[in-house]
């Protein structure tokens, strides 16, 4: 997926968990990801891999828009 968040956008208070992979790189602002207990700060370069079947969420707490290509495994859209 090609993902664009506006500033502030994010996945929603709940944090969600699925079977699955996902990976992301992040191509230009911040994205926050949280996986269970951790949270990480992603910039343009910085890329995620995790299991989804562990909780996760995500936001864009900068001003800017954030872009980012993200991969599930399997599809589940």
């Amino acid at each position: 997926f090609w993902v664009v968040l506006e500033p502030g956008a994010s996945s929603g208070k709940e944090l969600i968990s699925h079977k699955g992979e996902r990976w992301g790189v992040v191509l230009q602002g911040k994205i926050e990801a949280r996986v269970k207990d951790e949270i990480f700060l992603l910039e343009p370069g910085d890329a995620i891999y995790f299991d989804t079947s562990l909780p996760h969420g995500w936001k864009n707490p900068g001003k800017t828009r954030a872009i980012a290509i993200t991969v599930i495994s399997p599809p589940n859209f």
